[in-house]
């Protein structure tokens, strides 16, 4: 599963926004490779549980959300983190609550 996390209005970097149904990607011309690059989409890889759990560590979101996106991957950093240029937002998912 690829996991997309955004702010609370559903963006990201560059106010890029993900709503469902939709395709995000990057304009060719600034493409990149380069994970930490503004020209690539970060997503995760793996189970929703374990994303969530790195939310605090990657995302300073306060309030945000979660997408199951689908995609292209160019580039990997480890098991987890991910980027591609163009990827199609499935679906929302709901975020549960930790206690």
């Amino acid at each position: 599963m690829l996991i997309k996390l955004t702010d609370g209005n559903g963006c990201s970097r560059n106010n890029t926004k993900w709503e469902v149904g939709k395709i995000v990607s990057v304009p060719l011309e600034q493409r990149c490779n380069s994970l930490c690059g503004p020209g690539i989409l970060h997503v995760y890889e793996g189970a929703v549980e374990l994303t969530l759990m790195l939310q605090p560590l990657h995302v300073t979101y306060a309030n945000y959300r979660a997408f199951e996106v689908s995609g292209e991957i160019v580039k990997r950093d480890g098991q987890l983190k991910a980027g591609g240029h163009k990827f199609k937002v499935l679906r929302e998912i709901v975020i549960p609550t930790i206690t």
